[in-house]
């Protein structure tokens, strides 16, 4: 069951695969290549240039946000929306121009409404290319603009590329920056029996890390505990939830193969991040973490199918059920998010029991564990009908307080 926006048209307006096809294949004497669009359209027509997408997309984008209310988080977005747009009216040999504007703005509303809210916290990805898929030549021209567009390159010599996707207040916005990604080619997909999926889908090839922002109000009760007993104390305060939060999403939508190359042994983590910089070593408070660093992220996800957007909307609505569940002080649309929360937990813990993985979320047999019950049995299944029916108890209480304001 897919969640239905208030903020679009239809629940497949975002929700649904690329219209183009992004891979054409070919060969060689030796051995089977894959060429880009954005490459075979550059090969065939000298004239285009990567830097002319580009600088149509950053004045199409400045044109656009005069006229309408853009917040900064999601201009990269837009951005990226048409320097996508620009290459696929090339192909067909086309004036640009934006492709269903209304349809944006929605997005942009969303993202208002999100920063307004008060129980919604904010949510952001990074998504790896792994280097069996080298960026060269053209196509290493359009992942460079991406950079120059305002999505910025992290990672490790492990990938051969990160995309940082800013934060954002809603999580249409982050399906839309990773719907744009697959529409531009950058991440891969390729023709099955089945249709387009994504290019080695279901074999955790595109890594995906889900950052979720911590509240200020329980930031300050994690501060306070990091000043008074270290960052490790602090931590364990909210590390039994965090993890069944954890296990829950990687249960519900990570591939056996994605759980088994997990590289910290176990398919939970929980960071609280500082920025590297000269404070980036001495004692981590509230002072020297900057707002957008205090998160938990989740390491053991992927981009996988189009479970991915579903995944977005379904993880920021039952993290604002866990954080209310350690508010400081709740108010009465916050204890209802506590109490649906507590029944979740319940039942995740059962589910994890019924197939045999320890009640004890720190043990690192569990990772394979997990990744066997995904491979072999309906766990994956059972979790996702949990985690949606849980996310659609929390959307009900969201709704109310919308209305209320």
């Amino acid at each position: 069951m897919m969640h239905r926006s208030e903020y679009l048209n239809t629940e497949d307006e975002i929700l649904r695969e690329p219209e183009e096809e992004i891979l054409i294949r070919g060969k060689d004497d030796e051995e089977t290549f894959v060429i880009s669009e954005v490459e075979e359209l550059a090969l065939r027509n000298p004239k285009f240039h990567i830097e002319d997408a580009e600088v149509w997309a950053k004045k199409s984008e400045k044109e656009y946000s005069k006229k309408n209310e853009v917040p900064e988080r999601i201009k990269p977005l837009l951005g990226l929306r048409l320097l996508n747009d620009y290459v696929e009216s090339a192909l067909q040999k086309k004036k640009p121009e934006m492709e269903r504007p209304e349809r944006f703005q929605k997005i942009a509303e969303s993202e208002i409404w999100g920063e307004e809210g008060p129980y919604l916290p904010t949510i952001g990805t990074e998504i790896e290319i792994p280097h069996s898929l080298p960026i060269r030549g053209t196509r290493a021209e359009l992942f460079r603009a991406t950079e120059r567009l305002g999505i910025p390159k992290a990672g490790t010599p492990n990938e051969e590329w990160e995309f940082a996707i800013p934060y954002t207040y809603s999580a249409e916005a982050q399906s839309a920056y990773a719907h744009e990604l697959i529409r531009g080619g950058f991440i891969e997909t390729e023709e099955t029996e089945e249709g387009k999926q994504i290019r080695g889908g279901g074999n955790g090839m595109f890594s995906l890390h889900l950052n979720i922002g911590i509240p200020d109000t329980l930031w300050e009760v994690l501060d306070a505990l990091i000043k008074e007993k270290g960052e490790k104390d602090a931590i364990s305060f909210i590390k039994k939830d965090t993890a069944i939060f954890t296990y829950a999403f990687t249960t519900g939508f990570s591939s056996s193969s994605r759980i088994e190359k997990g590289k910290y042994g176990r398919p939970t983590y929980f960071g609280i991040w500082a920025e590297k910089s000269k404070k980036s070593e001495e004692h981590r408070s509230s002072e020297n973490i900057s707002e957008d660093s205090r998160r938990i992220e989740l390491r053991s996800l992927e981009v996988r199918d189009k479970t991915l957007y579903r995944m977005f909307k379904e993880a920021q609505n039952l993290s604002s059920a866990l954080f209310a569940e350690h508010a400081p002080q709740r108010d009465r649309n916050q204890e209802a998010l506590s109490k649906i929360w507590e029944r979740f937990q319940k039942n995740t813990i059962k589910l994890l029991e019924s197939y045999s993985i320890a009640n004890n979320l720190d043990e690192e047999q569990n990772q394979e564990r997990i990744a066997d019950a995904v491979g072999k049995t309906s766990i994956q299944k059972e979790m996702r009908a949990l985690i949606t029916a849980t996310s659609l108890e929390i959307e009900k209480v969201l709704n109310e307080a919308r209305k209320k304001r």
